[in-house]
């Protein structure tokens, strides 16, 4: 059962703190091989380094959750790179839909759609799960690419140079 409300005028639940959200990311991102920059998270495999990044709104109490793709064949230079140099990117919500737009709700601080423990749970299972599921089917360029030419990658925004990449791998296929 979902507490999912509108607002929580009299505080009637406890919200997430913001001191739990980062290690909420870096328990989970540790257990998918992840190592921890700041807020940004990433994986480096050969082919490509998974990059995640738990970014604090200027606006609000809140995060935004990015995760990206970076091909190492497009640049084998960089060991951490920068959630916006990756060639592949997208919002949790964007990138997931049937779970992103839960998970971005529950990085609401100030306005709770969730109880605190409801929020941990939502964070934990996408990451375990949906999360973990993305990043072992993503491990190499053969299977971004499959997965890019299958339109499974659409609701990422893809550099140019990437595009090319992963379409010229389809015509040789």
């Amino acid at each position: 059962m979902s507490a999912d409300v509108q607002h929580n005028p009299e505080g009637l639940f406890r919200m997430l703190e913001k001191s739990k959200v980062v290690p909420i990311f870096k328990t989970q991102l540790k257990r998918l091989n992840f190592t921890k920059t700041r807020t940004t998270w990433h994986r480096t495999l050969d082919d490509v380094i998974h990059v995640v990044m738990l970014k604090k709104s200027g606006y609000g109490e809140y995060y935004d959750m990015n995760t990206s793709l970076f091909l190492r064949a497009l640049d084998n230079d960089k060991q951490f790179p920068a959630e916006n140099h990756c060639h592949l990117r997208a919002r949790v919500e964007k990138a997931f839909p049937d779970e992103g737009d839960r998970v971005m709700r529950a990085l609401v601080l100030d306005y709770p759609r969730f109880r605190e423990e409801e929020s941990i749970e939502i964070l934990e299972s996408f990451l375990s799960g949906t999360y973990a599921r993305f990043v072992d089917a993503h491990q190499d360029l053969a299977a971004i690419r499959r997965a890019y030419n299958n339109q499974e990658l659409d609701r990422f925004m893809t550099v140019a140079i990437a595009r090319s990449l992963l379409e010229k791998g389809c015509e040789s296929a």
